[in-house]
């Protein structure tokens, strides 16, 4: 986050500051490690979402109307090739849109190795609440998590990041 933040105060296009990082992840990181990394600039005044999505569990745009938009992987997770290339994805968020950004403990969520949470309860939940306070949705979001595991603990973490366009 360190790295992350820094960069963000030298600014840059996406893809520069995606560029750089992956360069000094790749010289550090051992071998096997890499990240799996979303990033994204919002322009509140017109919603364009540019952004890179470096292999993170697939980001969603909850329209008004209860669709779905994934936000497609641009590039490989960081760290983890020696070459590095990324495109910039685009997305627009209409007013009462929300942005569900989550990592993969969350479907991914499991007791045995074997079952898992799955995708579709979250985007439920997602679908359902898209109008409700991001707090309440995020409350829903741990309690299905929680449910699922019964009383088990997570085997990874369990992230959710929610923007919701006014």
């Amino acid at each position: 986050m360190i790295m992350l933040s820094t960069l963000a105060e030298i600014g840059g296009e996406l893809d520069q500051v995606m560029g750089l990082m992956h360069r000094k992840l790749f010289d550090n990181l051992p071998i096997e490690q890499f990240i799996t990394l979303f990033l994204c600039d919002l322009d509140p005044e017109t919603g364009r979402l540019s952004y890179v999505n470096a292999g993170h569990e697939l980001p969603l745009i909850i329209r008004t109307d209860g669709r779905f938009d994934g936000l497609e992987p641009c590039s490989p997770p960081m760290g983890m090739l020696p070459e590095f290339a990324c495109r910039i994805g685009t997305a627009t968020m209409e007013p009462g849109d929300l942005l569900a950004i989550f990592s993969d403990g969350i479907p991914e969520a499991t007791l045995d190795g074997e079952d898992f949470l799955g995708i579709d309860p979250v985007k439920n939940i997602l679908s359902d609440m898209r109008e409700q306070p991001l707090a309440e949705i995020s409350n829903a979001t741990g309690e299905a998590v929680a449910q699922f595991l019964k009383g088990g603990h997570a085997s990874d973490d369990v992230t959710l990041m929610m923007l919701r366009r006014n």
